[in-house]
C-alpha cells in the first residue's frame, strides 16, 4: 500500500490510479473515506450480531440470518427515498440521518447485548441500522461524484467502488482483532469466546466512525456537500 501511494504520487497524473484531481478534492476524498466507514460498519454489526445470536444466545444460524434481513430490506426501502432527497437539495439532511441512524442502530445493538436482553430485538434495531444504511451507500456516492470533471468520472466511480470491498476487509481484521484481545476462553460451542460485553465493547468501535461521520456532516459548508449540478 506505502508503495503504491509513493507510485501514485511521482506518476503523471493522466496515467494515476488515483488522480492528483481527485486527490486534491476533498469533497471526493471525504465522501469516498466515508464510504468506507460505511461498508465497515456494516460487516462489524453484521459479524457481531449474528455470532452473538448463535454462540450467546443459543439460537441456530437460521435466527442469525432473520434477524438481520429487516436491515436489508430497511436499506432497499430508503434508498430511492434518500435519492431523490438527495436531487431535491437536502444532501446535509439525508446524510445526517443516515449516519445518526447507523449510530444508533449500533448503539441499541450494542444495548441489548451488554444488558443480555431478548436477542429478538434485534429486528428492531437492525431495521434502524438498515434505514441509515440506505441513507449513506448512494447520497454519499452522488456527493462526491458532484462537480467532478468529466474525465474523472471513470476512476472516481472506480475507486468508490474499491473502498467499499475495501471496508470489509479492514473490518474484519479489526474487529477479529478487538475480539481476539477482548474476548474470554473459546469453548467447543463458542469458539470465538464471545459474550455480551465482550459485543458491546467493540461495537462502540463503528459507533464512534459513524458519529464521527454525522459530526463531518452536519458542520460542513453548505458547498462540501450540496449535490446539485
Amino acid at each position: 500500500m506505502l508503495a503504491f501511494l509513493v507510485y501514485e504520487r511521482h506518476v503523471d497524473s493522466d496515467r494515476a490510479v488515483f488522480p492528483r484531481s481527485l486527490r486534491q478534492n476533498p469533497r471526493f476524498t471525504t465522501a469516498a473515506l466515508f464510504g468506507l466507514v460505511s461498508a465497515l460498519g456494516v460487516f462489524a454489526l453484521t459479524f457481531l450480531v449474528s455470532n452473538y445470536v448463535q454462540s450467546v444466545a443459543g439460537q441456530p444460524a437460521f435466527w442469525a440470518g432473520a434477524v438481520l434481513a429487516p436491515a436489508s430490506i430497511a436499506s432497499v426501502v430508503t434508498a430511492p427515498i434518500a435519492g431523490r432527497r438527495v436531487d431535491s437539495g437536502r444532501a446535509r439532511r439525508v446524510l445526517q440521518i443516515g449516519f445518526g441512524a447507523s449510530a444508533a442502530g449500533t448503539a441499541l445493538c450494542a444495548l441489548i447485548a451488554v444488558t443480555d436482553t431478548s436477542w429478538l430485538w434485534f429486528l428492531a434495531t437492525t431495521t434502524v441500522f438498515g434505514i441509515g444504511n440506505g441513507y449513506l451507500i448512494s447520497p454519499l456516492t452522488t456527493v462526491g461524484m458532484s462537480f467532478l470533471r468529466t474525465e474523472d468520472f471513470s476512476p472516481a466511480s472506480s475507486l468508490l467502488n474499491v473502498l467499499r470491498q475495501t471496508g470489509p476487509v479492514v473490518g474484519g481484521a479489526v474487529v477479529g482483532l478487538l475480539v481476539q484481545v477482548l474476548a474470554v476462553t473459546p469453548t467447543a460451542s463458542d469458539p470465538l469466546g464471545l459474550s455480551g460485553t465482550v459485543v458491546a465493547a467493540v461495537l462502540i468501535f463503528p459507533l464512534a466512525l459513524f458519529t464521527i461521520g454525522f459530526v463531518v456532516y452536519s458542520l460542513a459548508p453548505r458547498r462540501f456537500i450540496d449535490a446539485r449540478d
